[in-house]
């Protein structure tokens, strides 16, 4: 069973917060989820075919490929970034 303890663990690792009451509905959810899980675990496997497994499938996808054709110049650039400093384009700091 997840405790209200686990919760408050998990979400101040998470960087969030939560209301007591959303704390002792996350409790409730979470402990119904892996009790959900160790259901399926209990589930006899053994004479069943494997399926599909996404390493076997194929890149649909059309190759990488660098165009040099479609490159920007340096001036085009400066003018669609916002902020633009030492021939490189600045972002706002996302990380505390």
């Amino acid at each position: 069973m997840i405790s209200e303890k686990d919760i408050i663990h998990i979400a101040k690792l998470a960087k969030l917060k939560f209301l007591p009451d959303e704390i002792k509905e996350f409790a409730h959810q979470f402990s119904k989820i892996i009790a959900y899980f160790n259901q399926l675990q209990e589930v006899n496997t053994e004479n069943v075919e494997p399926t599909a497994h996404v390493v076997e499938i194929t890149n649909i996808h059309r190759k990488d490929e660098f165009d040099q054709k479609r490159l920007l110049k340096i001036e085009e650039i400066k003018k669609l970034a916002p902020k633009f400093r030492d021939n490189q384009i600045e972002v706002p700091r996302v990380v505390g």
